[in-house]
């Protein structure tokens, strides 16, 4: 059954708990993107005022909210509850969003709830909407409660690296960006940005003496840069890359202009380039052959890939052959996708690396790339290769600011609690795990080394792509683990 909701959620009775889907509704109804979460920041203010909290707000827009606790409570440990305002704003290519100004309409299908072809925002509006819900119940027993609303999570970490010690306090944190109701997670990958650009040369051509074309990838799954890198997804960029390659092999090209993906932490769906070839050339055939290779390679993890080939407009100004190599080199140089797997964690990536973007502007063509480990050296190593391969295709690079990995404590007094807890209310062990994605935790937990953390968060699939969505049953059964594991 698929049911189009409109921002009905809180009132809809196979939801629950309403107070949580109430909220969350009101959270698909503010666009919230990263670097646009003030409509979230009055709706949370206005919240924590109207209930008589003290909330603060720092130079970067995060949120510290403070809830006393109830009667009998008042020794507890201090926990508080952190999660990100922003979400990552995806659309299909034949969807029209503005993610500054549009809605996210939810939809109910089959047991889980996602959206109409964009990203949902489950990625963190669940966990926003819990803590909003928890903030205004007064029946719910807690010791001393903490409550961390971060900006700009998704798209740099920004809010988390700008967070000053005297800002937040708390013996315990528990962060809510998880995405699977039967996993605790303990650490967390870091992570660095690496930039590659080239100054591009163009030449004037006779419009006459070429066909002009353009190649386009799309219908990828596309994905999480960092949880969904070990499912061998086909990356859009690196795609074209291969395509182009081949074309150039048999055929001297002329690139016009080429883009692809549009984050760093996401694997980017679809991609296309423009460019120009002498009319001699018997192009069409040498595409249809690689059309088909392309093909039965991503058959299995992305068996919706499409590759078109068309007419292009006729331009008289074109890249000359020594910057449309060096381009195509590039692309194919970069290393992508996951390199090592965690000695130490069974079926955890340990280091990887992800091609998102690929735009011209200012006469630059940039590639942007992602690198993540568990491990901080290993991550500056893959990032070393990724700038060596850049330059030896003639790219100047840039490093992004890096943040640091979550290293585990397997045996914290904070993850046997949650052990126990979980253990006790749905009657199994929880698998205690890593996570090959950059959670705050790592961050703020070098900002209070005495903190004990932990992650937790209903189930969700695909995060970061139009495909998202968010298992209903386990929002519920992430509301009461969440309940239990502050009144413990």
């Amino acid at each position: 059954m698929t049911t189009l909701l409109k921002n009905t959620l809180g009132k809809d009775p196979q939801l629950s708990p309403l107070s949580l889907w109430k909220h969350f509704s009101a959270i698909c109804a503010i666009p919230h993107p990263s670097g646009h979460e003030q409509g979230i920041i009055d709706y949370a203010t206005n919240l924590a005022s109207g209930l008589g909290l003290k909330i603060s707000k720092d130079h970067v827009g995060n949120l510290f909210i403070t809830k006393p606790p109830t009667n009998g409570n008042e020794d507890g440990d201090i926990i508080m509850l952190q999660c990100h305002m922003d979400m990552v704003p995806q659309a299909n290519a034949n969807k029209k969003h503005n993610f500054t100004t549009d809605p996210i309409i939810p939809i109910i299908d089959n047991g889980w709830i996602r959206a109409d072809e964009t990203t949902l925002g489950a990625d963190n509006g669940i966990a926003v909407a819990a803590v909003f819900a928890l903030l205004e119940d007064r029946t719910i027993q807690h010791g001393p409660l903490r409550v961390l609303l971060t900006v700009e999570e998704e798209s740099r970490m920004h809010g988390a690296l700008e967070l000053k010690t005297d800002f937040f306090d708390a013996d315990i944190m528990i962060n809510l960006d998880s995405e699977n109701i039967d996993e605790i997670y303990i650490a967390c990958a870091g992570a660095v940005g690496t930039t590659a650009s080239l100054d591009l040369t163009f030449e004037h051509i006779s419009p006459d003496e070429y066909n002009f074309h353009t190649l386009a990838i799309k219908g990828l799954e596309g994905g999480h840069s960092g949880v969904d890198i070990i499912l061998h997804r086909g990356n859009a960029i690196k795609i074209l890359g291969t395509a182009l390659a081949e074309l150039q092999k048999c055929n001297k090209i002329n690139l016009i202009d080429c883009n692809g993906g549009s984050l760093w932490n996401a694997i980017p769906r679809e991609s296309s380039a423009n460019f120009a070839i002498k009319r001699s050339a018997d192009i069409e055939c040498e595409f249809r052959k690689i059309n088909q290779k392309l093909k039965n390679d991503y058959a299995k993890t992305d068996p919706d890939l499409q590759i078109t080939f068309k007419a292009a407009p006729q331009v008289s100004e074109v890249m000359n052959k020594a910057c449309t190599e060096k381009i195509i080199n590039a692309i194919n140089t970069c290393p992508n996708g996951f390199f090592k797997m965690s000695d130490d964690l069974p079926d955890v990536v340990e280091t990887s690396s992800n091609l998102g973007v690929m735009s011209i502007s200012d006469g630059k063509i940039i590639l942007k790339s992602m690198q993540r480990s568990l491990i901080d050296k290993e991550r500056d190593i893959i990032q070393h290769k990724i700038i060596s391969a850049m330059h030896s295709t003639g790219f100047n690079t840039h490093s992004g600011t890096s943040f640091p990995g979550w290293i585990p404590k397997s045996h914290s007094p904070i993850v046997e609690k949650s052990k126990k807890v979980y253990t006790a209310l749905f009657k199994k062990i929880p698998k205690i795990m890593a996570i090959h994605a950059g959670l705050e935790c790592g961050i703020i937990g070098k900002k209070h080394p005495q903190m004990e953390m932990i992650s937790i968060g209903p189930t969700m699939k695909f995060p970061h792509s139009p495909k998202e969505k968010v298992n209903i049953k386990s929002v519920e059964q992430f509301w009461n683990l969440l309940l239990a594991m502050i009144d413990e």
